[in-house]
């Protein structure tokens, strides 16, 4: 609990707040010039689901700097969180550590975002 006695709650950024997903298809579709559906992904990692060849470019770019400073919101995430934030103390989360260099872009996209996704 907090000190205004509120329970806190963690949020994940990629996939809960953070569209990173759309932003790696519409990156695949620039690079590749052929489009990857949501379906086409589903249950599986953006890598494994695209030829062996392009694997290692496909994850690439989760390491280029400013690659994670503009993911779009995830839609529907604005309502909810500002629904979640009345009743929790809202803290984010990320696994920015797998990619490092995106730690920066990270911060300053919750920095952009936070009080239009949490109110």
């Amino acid at each position: 609990m907090t000190a205004r006695g509120r329970k806190v709650l963690a949020v994940d950024l990629d996939e809960v707040s953070a569209d990173t997903v759309a932003k790696r298809l519409r990156r695949y579709e620039a690079d590749y010039g052929e489009a990857l559906s949501r379906a086409a992904i589903h249950g599986r990692q953006l890598r494994d689901a695209v030829p062996p060849g392009r694997r290692v470019q496909v994850e690439a770019c989760l390491d280029e700097p400013g690659f994670s400073r503009d993911v779009p919101v995830m839609a529907d995430a604005r309502p909810v969180l500002r629904d979640l934030a009345e009743r929790f103390e809202i803290i984010f989360a990320t696994s920015a550590m797998d990619h490092p260099v995106s730690l920066h872009d990270r911060y300053l996209w919750l920095l952009k975002n936070q009080r239009t996704v949490c109110g």
